[in-house]
């Protein structure tokens, strides 16, 4: 079985102006069959509470298909976020997209 995986790149400031645009990603997404949306914060730069709520949104849509949302490359002051409202849990993070990589490489050897 092979998954069907999507990487979506998050940069800059993620915020509540970035909301409905992240939601309509997410559900084209799930639309074209993807089993694993990855989203890769290397160039995300800030996130507030408005772009942390857009992002459970995303995650209750993504298992609501019985799918999986995982995340990658979470900086410092992302880290802090999802520590402080205690949701850090709930994500599969990663270190970076080679770490991904290589887990899904595992998952699939064995």
């Amino acid at each position: 079985m092979t998954l069907n995986v999507s990487v979506m790149p998050l940069s800059g400031v993620f915020d509540g102006t970035q909301a409905a645009t992240f939601r309509e990603n997410i559900r084209q997404f799930l639309e074209s069959g993807t089993d694993v949306i990855l989203l890769d914060c290397q160039e995300l730069g800030f996130m507030d509470s408005s772009g942390l709520g857009a992002l459970i949104s995303g995650l209750k849509m993504v298992r609501a298909a019985g799918k999986q949302l995982q995340l990658c490359a979470v900086n410092k002051q992302v880290g802090m976020l999802l520590d402080l409202t205690d949701t850090r849990r709930v994500f599969k993070i990663f270190d970076d997209r080679s770490a991904f990589d290589q887990a899904l490489a595992d998952d699939f050897a064995s």
